[in-house]
């Protein structure tokens, strides 16, 4: 099951294609930043657009994604065991 998400900021749709938004950066975990090759830091995130407003004039929210691949418990590979003869000694 998914963590619960991490609020970090809100906005308002200005129009289709624009968004204006705030986001707190004091409040995103470390464990979810990511670190690229790059070097730079990278954060996912959840960005939800409301059809109504709420109390304050928002209809954007911002959530840290919290999402994480499940790990899969390892099992170790082993050779198959070769059956040995009874007796060590060679046939000739």
């Amino acid at each position: 099951m998914a963590a619960d998400k991490i609020r970090i900021g809100n906005g308002v749709k200005k129009t289709d294609d624009w968004i204006k938004a705030s986001i707190c950066l004091t409040d995103i975990p470390a464990e979810h930043i990511r670190i690229g090759k790059n070097g730079k830091k990278y954060l996912n995130i959840d960005i939800n657009i409301y059809d109504k407003k709420n109390e304050y004039g928002q209809d954007v929210s911002i959530k840290v994604d919290t999402w994480k691949p499940e790990t899969k418990s390892e099992v170790p590979k082993t050779e198959p065991e070769i059956p040995k003869p009874e007796d060590d000694s060679l046939p000739f």
